[in-house]
């Protein structure tokens, strides 16, 4: 777009929209970016260990449909996040790990979400991220191997690691 914008901007004709009015906030891009990031990792752990852990679509299904919720059920408060931020819900749903992709992004682009909030946000996401991956990889390890039954937790986490195999 930046590139269209420099090449073409003489032969652009947009009448009424002044681009120079936008504001560019690096700190806003940039937190922005690692948000989208660590969700996106976060959420990619959960479905790969879904489908490591579950030996067919309908197994897993249960636990996907969960999924799609904590994604999707913080669009039901969305006008909570612009016009009352300082809402207890607001704030639950904000920092709690699996549903806080959708409010960090969200109040992060409408500017009502502080630095030490964004910065408390990526923690939390990184964190959370990182444990997921861990797990999603070990059930994976295991879960690949087992195609005719579900995976259960003791066995996710009793096994020994198979360092050397």
């Amino acid at each position: 777009m930046i590139i269209a914008y420099l090449l073409l901007h003489n032969r652009l004709s947009l009448p009424s929209v002044d681009l120079t009015s936008i504001p560019v906030d690096p700190l806003r891009i940039i937190a922005g970016g690692m948000l989208f990031v660590l969700s996106f990792l976060l959420f990619t752990g959960l479905l790969v260990a879904i489908g490591a852990a579950a030996p067919t679509a309908k197994d897993g299904s249960r636990y996907f449909s969960l999924v799609m919720l904590l994604i999707f059920g913080p669009f039901y408060a969305a006008s909570l996040f612009i016009s009352t931020p300082q809402a207890l819900i607001v704030k639950i749903l904000t920092f709690f790990p699996f549903t806080a992709p959708i409010p960090l992004m969200l109040r992060n682009a409408v500017g009502n979400l502080s630095t030490p909030d964004i910065l408390l946000g990526i923690v939390i996401l990184g964190v959370t991220a990182a444990g997921v991956m861990a797990v999603a990889i070990r059930t994976f390890r295991y879960g690949a191997l087992e195609y005719s039954r579900r995976l259960s937790l003791r066995e996710i986490f009793g096994r020994k690691s198979s360092q050397g195999r």
